[in-house]
C-alpha cells in the first residue's frame, strides 16, 4: 500500500529522464563508456558511479540542497549559455556523422570515421596503471560528470522535482511516502543509463554482438548521427525557449 501511494513519484522520473537536458546526461554517458571505457572493469567502475552520483543529486536536489547555488542571478545564464554550446556540438557531431555515411555510401573507407569503434569492443591491450589508480581516476572523472551533468540539467523548464517536493510534503503524516516517493522518483531518472549500462555490459565479450556492429556500421552511423542531431536541436531549443 506504501510503495502504491508513492509510485507517482517512480511515473513522474521517468517522464523527466526524457526531457532533452536529462538525455543530454544519457548521452554524455554514452560517450564516457564508448570512448574511455577500454575493459569490463572500466565499464563497471564507470557505470556505477556515474549512476550513483546521479541518483544522489536529483535526490539532494528534490530537499533544496543547491536551491542557494541555483537561486544566484547569473547561474541559470551560465547554464543556460553551457547547453546552447553543448547542443552546438551535438549539431556539429551529428553532421560529422552524417557526411561519413554518405562518404562511405558513395565507396569510402569506414575506418577513418570518427568514433569508429566503441572502446569496449576493440582489442584489449595491456596498461600499466595500477587497478587501485583506474578505480580512483575513473570513479572520480565519472562522478563528477554525474553531478554536473544533472545539477545542470534542472533549467528545462517543465521539470518534475517541485512536484515531488510538495507531494511529500502534502503527505505529511505518512513521512515514509514521502521518503519513498523521492527516492522513486531520483530511481526513474536514472532507468534510461542504467538500461544503457546493463546493455553495453552485456555486448562486452561477446562476439556475435561485435560481428553484428561490423556487419551494420553504416546503420549504426546514421542512427548514431540521427540521435547527435535531434538532441543538438533539442537543446538550443531549450535555449531560444528560456531567452
Amino acid at each position: 500500500m506504501i510503495f502504491l501511494e508513492a509510485f507517482p513519484g517512480l511515473t513522474l522520473g521517468l517522464k523527466e529522464s526524457l526531457n532533452p537536458c536529462t538525455v543530454t546526461a544519457v548521452l554524455i554517458f554514452w560517450i564516457l563508456l564508448t570512448s574511455r571505457c577500454r575493459t569490463k572493469f572500466q565499464v563497471l567502475i564507470v557505470g556505477t558511479f556515474f549512476l550513483l552520483s546521479s541518483f544522489l543529486t536529483h535526490f539532494c536536489l528534490v530537499f533544496g540542497a543547491f536551491d542557494k547555488f541555483l537561486s544566484l542571478s547569473y547561474i541559470n545564464e551560465i547554464i543556460s549559455y553551457f547547453y546552447l554550446a553543448l547542443g552546438g556540438g551535438f549539431l556539429v557531431w551529428g553532421f560529422l556523422h552524417l557526411t561519413e555515411w554518405w562518404k562511405y555510401k558513395r565507396g569510402g573507407s569506414e575506418t577513418s570515421w570518427v568514433g569508429y569503434y566503441p572502446s569496449f569492443l576493440r582489442p584489449q591491450e595491456g596498461s600499466d596503471e595500477k587497478k587501485w589508480f583506474v578505480f580512483v581516476k575513473y570513479g572520480l572523472m565519472s562522478s563528477i560528470l554525474g553531478f554536473v551533468t544533472v545539477l545542470f540539467s534542472i533549467v528545462w523548464p517543465q521539470n518534475y522535482y517541485l512536484f515531488v517536493m510538495y507531494y511529500s510534503v502534502m503527505s505529511g503524516t505518512n513521512i515514509l511516502v514521502g521518503f519513498l516517493s523521492i527516492l522513486l522518483y531520483s530511481f526513474g531518472i536514472v532507468v534510461p543509463m542504467l538500461i544503457f549500462w546493463l546493455a553495453i555490459i552485456y555486448m562486452i565479450n561477446l562476439p556475435r554482438i561485435s560481428d553484428w556492429m561490423k556487419r551494420n556500421l553504416s546503420f549504426l552511423k546514421i542512427v548514431t548521427s540521427a540521435i547527435y542531431l535531434s538532441c543538438g536541436w533539442g537543446l538550443i531549443f531549450v535555449f531560444l525557449n528560456r531567452s
